[in-house]
């Protein structure tokens, strides 16, 4: 997979048109993202960087803004760690805050719990003072079925931008997500919502 393209099919953004570009290391890992739209304006461009470390895991995800006439600016960083499973076990999110400069914010930390080898479970804790929410966790089923990417090397840079709130676009694991349930620390339900999925003669 090099390369998606997606064109807005509403008449009140028919002229939208985002390209998402893959490139790739030496060893066929995913080593960056081009995100450029036709609403950000030509030439501005979103890049994410991954970063390895000697196992082969993805230790750090980098995420640059690339503005016309603009230095490019580090924006968002993940740092991941790993259990025992050669699993991402926890990640800490960093995040820009332009009117403190340029440097990064620990802002969230996210611990992922497995079941038979599958994500289960992604826990969000607020670590900056400024985010003014309880801790909250995604309950995650699957169905049986191929994820989409499931045979590209891309998958790994899809599973570990997990994003509930992106309605599960951002698949963690091979699979097809069939629901999420979102719960505060307190025992409320922030929210839950259920997909389904038509499937090809070849299981995908």
């Amino acid at each position: 997979l090099t390369q998606i393209v997606h064109t807005s099919m509403e008449s009140s953004t028919a002229d939208y048109e985002a390209i998402t570009t893959y490139r790739y290391d030496g060893k066929g890992r995913i080593a960056e993202i081009k995100l450029t739209s036709t609403y950000d304006g030509l030439g501005n461009e979103t890049i994410i960087a991954y970063e390895y470390n000697e196992q082969g895991q993805l230790q750090v995800r980098r995420h640059f803004s690339a503005m016309v006439n603009c230095p490019i600016i580090e924006v968002v960083r993940v740092e991941y760690t790993y259990g025992a499973a050669n699993e991402p076990d926890s990640s800490a999110y960093y995040s820009l805050r332009p009117w403190k400069g340029q440097d990064l914010f620990h802002n969230l930390s996210y611990k992922y719990t497995y079941a038979n080898g599958v994500m289960t479970r992604v826990k969000t804790y607020p670590i900056d003072p400024e985010f003014q929410f309880l801790p909250y966790e995604d309950d995650i089923r699957y169905d049986k079925g191929k994820a989409p990417f499931s045979a590209s090397p891309v998958q790994l840079a899809l599973m570990l931008d997990y994003d509930a709130d992106g309605f599960a676009l951002n698949l963690p694991q091979l699979n097809n997500i069939t629901s999420v349930t979102r719960w505060s620390e307190d025992g409320q339900l922030h929210h839950a919502y259920d997909l389904q999925y038509t499937f090809s003669d070849k299981g995908y």
